[in-house]
């Protein structure tokens, strides 16, 4: 299935802010986590880089993921 990623909810969360768990999939210790995880008890599927400082949650309804690795960043565009 396809989503339009264009139109879910997106959040940005601060890494060190949050409670983020690796509830199913694989993890390596100074490189990072994917599979299914959770942030602040939502679940959804993701991938986690070791260094990340921010995470972004997408929400397209039936499917939520979890993004987050070093340099992605929520950035501020003016015009």
């Amino acid at each position: 299935m396809d989503y339009d990623v264009s139109a879910c909810e997106k959040s940005w969360y601060k890494g060190s802010e949050v409670e983020i768990r690796r509830e199913f999939g694989v993890g390596v210790p100074g490189f990072g986590a994917m599979g299914t995880l959770s942030i602040n008890g939502v679940e959804g599927y993701g991938f986690l880089a070791s260094g990340y400082e921010y995470v972004l949650f997408i929400d397209c309804g039936q499917a939520k993921f979890i993004l987050g690795a070093p340099g992605f960043e929520p950035v501020r565009i003016s015009p």
